[in-house]
């Protein structure tokens, strides 16, 4: 890397990575101190869409933990085992030993389906529709968390008209899913709580993916579980943290190197 650096120039080494993992400081780190701009992710259709609609809607990430007293816990396109297995093994522990329930959203017959206490086989690309068809039924249903959304819900009164055109037979003819675990599923989820869902690349790699995860989101904010122990929490950072500017040694790259980078991401 060093003679090609020294030959061609430092922005002639690339390297590419997934999202979230644990040495991508480092590895920036190092890249930054060589003197190329060219870290390149994936992060539009993984954990991208995560981030965007969690700093847009709450104003911070969004992070579901299972705990001992989680009563619902919603899996949407992801987080069995093999996928994310710390929290496929929280849940499995939470419907053992506590009796919570497990909804699983997946067109694929998959390890968590077999555990789960609700399948819905979505066809695939409609989960944006399934999601707006539960909040449709939820405030019809009034089982909303009245105090939560008045608190710190914005626009919920437009909501209420948006989703009046998802009604749960329309929704079961678009998503291919019976109307009766519509129903099962939004109301588990609004009333058996607290609850978190969790979704996955199987929302993020779709091409509406920003609305299916805003909608999604929605679910959570307006049944009150969200930034509750047992639901959706919004994770801080311990005090002794290094920020990751810091780790990733700012000071060695160059500004004049953010001219040179292969196309629009650049990682500093």
């Amino acid at each position: 890397m060093r003679r090609i650096a020294d030959q061609y120039g430092p922005e002639a080494v690339a390297t590419t990575s997934g999202t979230g993992r644990t040495h991508d400081e480092i590895r920036a780190r190092f890249f930054n101190i060589l003197g190329s701009p060219n870290h390149i992710g994936a992060g539009e259709i993984c954990y991208g869409p995560t981030c965007v609609m969690g700093y847009t809607l709450f104003g911070w990430r969004v992070f579901p933990v299972v705990r001992s007293h989680t009563r619902c816990i919603l899996l949407w396109g992801g987080g069995g085992p093999r996928y994310w297995d710390a929290f496929w093994r929280a849940a499995k522990r939470a419907k053992q030993d506590h009796g919570a329930k497990i909804i699983v959203i997946d067109p694929r017959r998959t390890d968590s389906t077999s555990h789960a206490d609700l399948w819905l086989q979505i066809r695939p690309g409609t989960d944006c529709a399934l999601a707006l068809g539960m909040i449709h039924h939820i405030i019809e249903e009034d089982l909303y968390d009245e105090e939560f959304v008045k608190k710190w819900c914005y626009g919920f009164d437009q909501l209420k008209t948006w989703v009046k055109n998802y009604t749960i037979d329309r929704v079961a003819e678009i998503t291919r899913i019976p109307g009766p675990k519509i129903r099962q599923a939004a109301e588990w989820y609004a009333t058996l709580k607290p609850g978190v869902t969790n979704h996955g690349m199987g929302l993020e790699h779709q091409a509406n993916s920003i609305q299916a995860v805003h909608a999604h989101y929605i679910l959570s904010a307006i049944t009150g579980n969200t930034d509750i122990p047992g639901g959706d929490i919004f994770p801080s950072p311990h005090p002794l943290l290094i920020h990751g500017r810091k780790s990733r040694l700012m000071t060695g790259f160059q500004p004049n190197k953010l001219e040179k980078p292969w196309g629009s991401i650049v990682f500093v």
